[in-house]
């Protein structure tokens, strides 16, 4: 059952005197990673730059990096001039199977400008999470403002199974008026799994034939998988074979020999070839 938080927002100089202790919140979820989680929770912020956990554990840090938020006098993060951006980052020893934020703000759901997103070992590209909630968790007054506001959790969970992942960095964005008031943070090894090996496509032995026509190749092909003929005129200064030139598109094996004539070879005093074998369409 959900009761109200009677908590007093006082804007007074000097030292504050916070109106919470120093504890677990009972309205965040115990995810249920066991024995292999990292958790971490944020009750109280004096700074808003890599502030680290205060309720319980070592990993991870809480930053404002639009500078626009200060800690309020009950030692949240408020901001009255612009939106907030947050940036959550942690590491682990080994490799990650799932993550979970959650954080509470004094505020509604429409308070909440962007959603948590995750990236994960430096990459540029964001991961959606793959689920999450948002919960009504009760009431606070703000004394000086007479009113009373929500309170309103939001979770965030990660599958990294795969992903290799031991450094990551969640960001997530608060409208202007609104006050983080805590964050939690679980993370857990189990669930990790490692790509499979990458194991040879398919060996290709060319057969070449040059005739007044120019060159041509046969080799045979596999069925399902898509063969490009690469060539180049100069093998010091060619690079990788992905960067050769294209003799024609890609053809896809149907398990007899394909057969290939280049016109053009006969142009050049010289000619290199190679085949690219993937099981997707280049």
């Amino acid at each position: 059952m959900n009761t109200p938080l009677l908590l007093s927002l006082f804007l007074i100089t000097g030292l504050a005197v916070p109106s919470r202790t120093f504890a677990q919140w009972n309205e965040f979820e115990d995810p249920g990673y066991g024995e292999t989680t990292q958790y971490s929770e944020w009750d109280h912020f004096v700074t808003t730059n890599n502030a680290t956990p205060d309720v319980t554990g070592n990993n991870g840090t809480v930053s404002e990096t639009t500078r626009a938020g200060f800690p309020s006098t009950t030692l949240n993060i408020y901001s009255f001039s612009l939106d907030m951006d947050f940036t959550v980052t942690g590491t682990s020893t080994n490799d990650l199977g799932e993550v979970t934020l959650q954080f509470a703000i004094w505020g509604s759901a429409s308070s909440l400008k962007n959603p948590a997103v995750l990236y994960s070992n430096g990459s540029i590209i964001p991961k959606t999470p793959d689920s999450s909630a948002t919960v009504s968790v009760g009431h606070v007054f703000i004394e000086f403002l007479g009113t009373t506001v929500p309170v309103t959790r939001f979770s965030y969970t990660w599958d990294l199974s795969g992903l290799e992942t031991t450094a990551y960095e969640i960001d997530f964005s608060l409208n202007v008026h609104t006050t983080l008031d805590r964050v939690r943070l679980d993370t857990t090894t189990e669930g990790a799994t490692h790509p499979p090996p990458v194991e040879p496509i398919h060996e290709t032995d060319l057969d070449t034939v040059f005739a007044s026509g120019g060159f041509s190749l046969s080799f045979p092909s596999v069925v399902g998988l898509y063969y490009q003929v690469k060539w180049t005129d100069d093998l010091a200064n060619a690079g990788d074979i992905e960067m050769w030139n294209d003799l024609g598109t890609a053809i896809l094996g149907t398990g007899s020999t394909i057969d290939l004539s280049d016109p053009n070879s006969i142009e050049s005093d010289s000619r290199f070839y190679s085949v690219v074998v993937s099981n997707t369409l280049p």
